[in-house]
Parts: C-alpha cells; structure tokens; sequence
C-alpha cells in the first residue's frame, strides 16, 4: 500500500518517498550582516586617517623602500622627548635608495618631528620633494650618503632647519639656489665634498649662519661674491681646499668672524685680514706654500693678539722690524744725517754701494771730507760706472727689484779691466759713448 502524503505547515508540499534532482533554493543575505560589514570598512578607512593609522601606512612604505625595517626596527629608531614633546627619527645606515613620497605626512603626526638622520645611508640617491613639507624639521644629517647627487629645490621650504650636515657626500657636485630661503638655519657642513664645485650666492642670505665648513673640497676654486654679506658668521673652514683662490676682499664684511682656518690651500696667495677685527685664531699650517702674508696684515694680527698656527708671530715681527730698519737706512743721508720718512723714495747711493746722499751737494762735500779715499769707485772704468748707474735708476725708478739690482750689480764689478776696455771700444764705435768722454 502506497504511503499517505504528510503536508508541512509552512513548506511547500514535499514527498518524501522521492528525491528530486533540484538544488536548494539560494540562502538570502542578512541586511543586518551587511550593514555591519559597511560600517566596519567606514571605521577602518576612518582609522587610516588617523595618525595612527597615517604612520602604520608609512611604516609600510618604509619597508618596501627598506626591507631590513621592520615594525620592530623602526619603532627603535623613533625616539621622543616627553619633556618637549617632540620625536626624532634615525634612519642610518639603512639601504634605501630614495624615501617614500609618504614623509611629507610626519609632519601631520601628534609629536613635531625636529630631526631626521639618513646619515651613512650609501645608496641613497636622492631626496623626495616631499620633505619640504616636514615644517617643523630642525635638524637634518646626510652624513655619508656617498651616492647623493643633489638636493631638491623643496629645501629652502623647511625655514626652521637651522643645522645641515652634509659632511662626505662625494658626488654632491652643486648646491641649489634655494639654499638661501634657510633663514634660520645657523651650520652648514660641507666637509669632504670633494666634486663640489659651486656654491650659489644666495648663501649671502642666510643671515643667522654661524659656522660653514668647506674642507677638502678640492674641486672647490672660487668663493661665492656674497659670502661677505654672512654677518654672523663666526667659524670658516676652507682647510685643504686645494683649488680655492680668494680674490682681494672676499672676507672684508665678516665682522663676527673669530676662527678662519685656510690650512692646505695652495692656490691662496693673500689673506685680507683688516676686514677682521674680531678673529682671535688663524690656521695656516701644512701646505700654504703660495701665501704672502703682508706686513699690514702682520701688524693687524699682532694687534688683535690672533693666535696663529703655521708661522711664528715672533719671528714674523722680528724680520718686520728689520725690514723696516732697512727701510729707513736708505732713506738717510750718510753725510749731514737727514732722515727721509718711509713714504719718502729711497736716497741715491754712491757707485761704491756704501754711502747715501739726499742731493749732489752733500756727495761732493762727503768725497771732499774722505769718501774719496775709501770709495771703490776710483778703481771702476768709465764702463763700470756708466752701467751701475744704468741700474741705478732702473732700480729708482721700480723697474728692477732690489735681488735683481744685487744680481746685475755682482755681475758687473766681475768684469776685469781689459774686458772693460773692450766693451767701451764696442760701445764707442756704435756711438753709445762720445769720444769726448773717454
């Protein structure tokens, strides 16, 4: 007997005896799950915005730009200060080979960041625009990022950057105008960049720098026109700049400056020292072969009591002294005693090289009175007299140094008497000396 069909309040008539091949009819979705799922999205997007979640963001775009950063690492490498409540952030010795575009949003974070440190970073090529955004940036070394080629122009934006180290960045080769809008910033280090080879004048506008560290840049040849307008400026390293050439007054206008060290510059030739008033310590030692110190230039330095490295002060005073000892010997007559003031030519000196005279009255009376007995003059040919006063004048009129006149002067009172004869017979048959002369 076949069995009673059962029917099922709320479902569809169903046989039991049979199955079908249907499948089951499709589970509709919850609307309350979805609503829950949409508002889980909103609060995450939401916490993304947040700064938590902008700095779980870059900490993700740190570590694509640098693998061996990790959420461990990087939160090692953030330190804050409770007290001023502010973060400092080192990223040295990593890897990368540029930062995320991202880091313009640490300035949005709870805590100003004040300072940043990418110092040996070694591949490191090059710096976001970005980075002009971090308004708050104090500090920030670049020490060691040996492929660094450039900084970006978005530089001069961070106006409360007052220290720059740029110390070992060997393919540095230039620095962009934009350096000039760093009103604040009061040390720049440029030690060892040793492919830089131009400075911008608008460093001139950097009115608060107070150190500035050019050494061993030896592709470094000329100073920028402007670097007197640094009025603040107290300490200048241009030690083992190698190629620098100063030009006449590019220190004048640096008031403040105390410490200038221009040690192995080679191609520097003077130092302008009275622009200076303030300096109390000077570095020329090892290698300022080509310098020539003035003797203003020694008078200043003794009179600002500088302490001076690479000559000895004394010593510089003592042969000072001695030269103008010399100075004012030939500027007094040997006969009546009349003494010329420096500013004075030097008196003419008898053929002999031994007796001074200011006009030809006093050097007839002085032969007169003996001189006609000592002087070597009487023993000279007309051809040895003719010719020291030949050199004479030459040398009165600035025309021969006085090593040259000793040089000429020893030459010519080695000619013997028959060569004398000789050269006056020449020097008669072109004319030079007339027949009545000899």
């Amino acid at each position: 007997r076949p069995k009673p069909v059962i029917r099922l309040a709320g479902c569809p008539q169903r046989d039991n005896t049979r199955r079908t091949s249907s499948p089951m009819p499709r589970r509709r979705p919850n609307p309350k799950n979805k609503a829950a799922r949409k508002q889980r999205e909103a609060e995450h997007e939401a916490w993304l915005r947040t700064d938590k979640g902008r700095c779980f963001i870059n900490m993700l775009d740190l570590q694509r730009s640098c693998p061996e950063l990790t959420r461990d690492a990087i939160g090692g490498r953030m330190h804050g200060d409770e007290l001023m409540n502010t973060w400092k952030f080192d990223l040295s010795g990593c890897s990368m080979t540029a930062l995320p575009a991202s880091i313009g949003s640490w300035n949005s974070s709870p805590r100003p960041l004040i300072e940043l440190n990418l110092s040996h970073c070694k591949q490191l090529a090059a710096l976001p625009g970005e980075i002009g955004e971090i308004k708050s940036l104090e500090s920030l070394v670049l020490e060691g990022c040996s492929s660094l080629v450039a900084l970006p122009d978005a530089i001069g934006e961070i106006r409360t950057l007052n220290y720059l180290n740029l110390t070992g960045c060997v393919r540095l080769a230039s620095l962009p105008d934009a350096i000039g809008d760093l009103g604040g910033l009061q040390i720049l280090d440029l030690t060892c960049c040793s492919v830089l080879q131009r400075i911008p004048s608008t460093i001139g506008e950097l009115k608060a720098l107070r150190a500035l560290s050019l050494a061993n840049c030896m592709s470094l040849s000329a100073l920028p026109d402007r670097l007197n307008e640094l009025g603040a400026l107290k300490t200048l390293i241009l030690g083992g700049c190698s190629s620098l050439a100063l030009r006449l007054g590019a220190l004048a206008g640096l008031g403040a400056l105390k410490a200038l060290i221009v040690a192995g510059c080679d191609s520097i030739e003077a130092l302008d020292i009275d622009g200076l008033p303030n300096l109390t310590s000077l570095d020329v030692s090892s290698g300022c072969n080509n310098l020539q110190i003035t003797s203003r230039a020694i008078l200043a330095l003794r009179e600002q009591r500088v302490e001076v490295k690479g000559f000895s002060m004394r010593e510089m005073m003592r042969n000072l002294r001695n030269k103008a000892k010399r100075r004012r010997q030939r500027r007094l007559c040997d006969f009546c005693g009349w003494q010329g003031s420096i500013a004075e030519p030097r008196l003419p000196v008898c053929y002999c090289g031994r007796r001074r005279y200011c006009d030809e009255n006093c050097q007839l009376a002085d032969w007169g009175a003996g001189h006609s007995k000592t002087c070597s003059m009487g023993s000279l040919s007309i051809f040895h007299i003719v010719s020291l006063q030949g050199l004479e004048n030459l040398r009165s009129k600035g025309l021969l140094t006085d090593a040259d006149y000793r040089a000429r002067r020893g030459e010519i009172m080695l000619i013997t008497p028959a060569e004398a004869r000789s050269l006056c017979e020449k020097a008669r048959q072109q004319g030079i000396f007339p027949d009545t002369k000899f």
